[in-house]
């Protein structure tokens, strides 16, 4: 199935910017709690230092990774689908089908 239409595409890759800015956003809060507890003087400069240094090489590596892949784009959506990080109402027609069917049985598509 590698003959997509050209809104399929467009919308796959709206969705996976979608999912993406909501995911880093996510970490970034979590991010967020520890300058906090820097700010509040309950971490020092050093945890602070690895914290972000955890981050970039972890969380925000691994969402760049998965949502700039144009290979896997298809599943990295369905997989924001799943968890809730997109809503099936948000889901473009021209992407519906597929992604259902990426998103299996407990697809939220059949609840709709």
């Amino acid at each position: 199935m590698n003959d997509r239409t050209k809104a399929f595409r467009r919308a796959i890759r709206e969705l996976a910017t979608v999912a993406y800015e909501r995911e880093l956003g996510s970490a970034l809060e979590s991010l967020q709690r520890h300058f906090s507890a820097w700010r509040e003087g309950e971490m020092s400069p050093f945890e602070l230092t690895d914290a972000i240094h955890r981050f970039h090489n972890g969380i925000a590596r691994e969402l760049h990774n998965q949502y700039s892949s144009q290979s896997f784009l298809e599943a990295a959506v369905a997989g924001a689908i799943i968890r809730g990080t997109i809503a099936a109402s948000e889901i473009p027609e021209a992407a519906r089908e597929r992604l259902d069917e990426l998103t299996g049985p407990d697809s939220p598509f059949r609840g709709d």
